[in-house]
């Protein structure tokens, strides 16, 4: 086998003296391979990305590593559908009929490129199903709020107003299926907003002509199951004694595996002036391998971060990216997500309904 080596250069400094050691590393020659880039649900046409992986020393421009000579297919189990994707442009290819994933359905998607290992993965839509068991308004009150921050010759003033603010709870179920799923939850108000600030944030501000948009707000539970919406240290042990409020959270089917079960929720959100109260609560149902690469991809961020490629190599353990692609790399993975909304009257609505 051919190698190529890679020096890191260890330094230690002192007061008086320093020392360096120079350390060579045997890198095995790159053999390119396949990577796919596919993440597919209810709500979009079948498309993946395909591109060819690189040598980790190396300085591909990245659109050259776009596959655009590739033969696609996604397939289900029994062989009531089959298609062959089209190439759309940079490495994606689509389905020109239109067709969506159905949940339940296992897929199998199989690439073959010229000069390159063919491919296949299989994955599918977990089959779950959620509603809205009951919605609650429990009290409304007046308090302090933060207003207008104003600055005016190199002084910043926070202006106080009075808001008036509304409490829910929320019980939802979920039916879980067969396997091992994972859900996502996250809650949204529709609210005003004011000009641009700064980095594209635009503040809530309820004036008159304001555009309004859906905001995610913050909600308590006492579920112990819940975790922050932080797909790196879901696997951390959960602090009992400790965070009860959550902006998203994550969760798994551990407890409840091919069942159903109910979960409750709180949250205090403001009424506004200018719009009326509503809400959307948003559930995602994701695959194994959709979570477990996600997790995997974030926990390398976090532990990697910005190191040069040397640490990257001496770092212990490695964190490997989760793949589910047979002689090749990337994932291939399903999820689908659900949309409630209501209103302060305790109207419910899907998100494929009309409001």
């Amino acid at each position: 086998m051919s190698v190529r080596s890679l020096f890191v250069v260890f330094l230690a400094t002192g007061a008086l003296s320093a020392c360096e050691t120079v350390v060579e590393v045997a890198v095995p020659e790159h053999t390119p391979q396949l990577v796919v880039h596919g993440f597919f649900s209810p709500d979009s046409v079948w498309a993946v990305r395909l591109d060819r992986s690189a040598d980790i020393t190396g300085f591909e421009d990245v659109r050259g590593l776009f596959v655009p000579d590739a033969t696609v297919s996604v397939a289900d189990a029994n062989g009531s559908f089959s298609e062959t994707l089209a190439h759309a442009g940079n490495g994606i290819y689509q389905a020109a009929s239109g067709n969506r994933p159905v949940p339940g359905v296992a897929y199998t998607l199989r690439a073959e490129a010229p000069g390159l290992p063919t491919v296949q993965a299989v994955s599918s839509i977990p089959a779950a199903t959620a509603s809205i068991v009951e919605l609650e308004r429990l009290t409304a009150f007046e308090a302090v709020t933060e207003g207008n921050v104003n600055t005016f010759n190199d002084r910043t003033e926070v202006t106080e107003e009075i808001g008036s603010f509304e409490v829910y709870r929320a019980r939802f179920r979920i039916t879980d299926p067969p396997g091992a799923n994972y859900y996502k939850l996250k809650l949204f108000q529709w609210s005003p907003v004011g000009e641009e600030r700064f980095s594209g944030y635009r503040p809530v501000e309820d004036k008159p002509g304001n555009p309004t948009e859906f905001r995610e707000i913050r909600f308590g539970s006492n579920d112990t199951s819940f975790r922050d919406d932080n797909y790196a240290y879901f696997f951390d042990e959960p602090d009992l004694d400790g965070v009860d409020s959550f902006s998203g959270a994550l969760f798994a089917d551990e407890l409840f595996e091919g069942k159903a079960k109910e979960f409750e929720i709180t949250f205090t959100a403001r009424s506004f002036d200018t719009v009326e109260s509503r809400y959307e609560l948003e559930f995602s149902v994701l695959s194994a391998d959709y979570f477990t690469y996600h997790h995997t991809v974030l926990l390398q961020s976090e532990t990697v971060g910005d190191i040069d490629i040397g640490a990257a190599l001496l770092q212990t353990p490695p964190v490997h990216l989760h793949s589910n692609i047979e002689e090749g790399l990337g994932v291939f993975a399903g999820y689908a997500a659900h949309t409630f909304g209501f209103d302060a009257e305790g109207n419910v609505w899907s998100g494929e309904e009309e409001r």
